[in-house]
């Protein structure tokens, strides 16, 4: 039988920096999580994408558009 709901006091996860005392909802599977865990506990999959991974792309983006339109103009 599927165990229903992960029992997180039972997991040492605190030390990875977890916060157990608030709570979200998986967005794939709907069951809660922790508000900053990476991945859920129940279906696997990723909940979270990294700020510092997605965060380069916005300033490196403007600047090829930047310097496609230096290369035009000048």
């Amino acid at each position: 039988m599927e165990q229903e709901y992960f029992e997180f006091r039972t997991v040492s996860e605190s030390d990875r920096g977890l916060d157990l005392n608030k709570m979200r909802d998986c967005p794939f599977c709907g069951k809660p999580i922790a508000v900053n865990s990476l991945n859920c506990l129940y279906c696997g999959k990723t909940v979270y994408q990294s700020k510092t991974r997605a965060g380069w792309m916005i300033p490196a983006v403007l600047f090829l558009i930047l310097s496609f339109l230096a290369m035009l103009f000048f």
